[in-house]
């Protein structure tokens, strides 16, 4: 049980890890083709803030909106196997109480 355990949280942690690196890349390098857009001319690095705003606003919208339809598809997945549990229970409830011909 604990080396299960133990494997999730290297798990959790390499992830984290890798996270913030590839995060931190992404922030320097921004940074940089800012300034360098900047340097050719400040409208141009402005129009270049203001597309990376509406790129991140637009992605997390659609993040928001794909969580709403993920979260359905799981109620979905979930109902199913609620479904099918029941139709295996109520089948052997069938069998065990002898209702075969009743329920034909």
């Amino acid at each position: 049980m604990l080396s299960i355990v133990d494997r999730g949280v290297q798990a959790r942690s390499s992830i984290l890890v890798n996270i913030l690196r590839s995060s931190w890349v992404i922030i320097i390098t921004l940074m940089v083709n800012i300034y360098f857009i900047y340097m050719l001319r400040p409208v141009y690095a402005v129009i270049f803030i203001f597309a990376i705003g509406l790129v991140l606003f637009v992605g997390i919208k659609a993040d928001y909106q794909m969580r709403y339809f993920r979260n359905l598809r799981r109620e979905a997945r979930r109902e199913g196997m609620r479904s099918i549990v029941k139709l295996f229970m109520s089948k052997f409830d069938v069998l065990q109480n002898d209702k075969i011909n009743h329920e034909l």
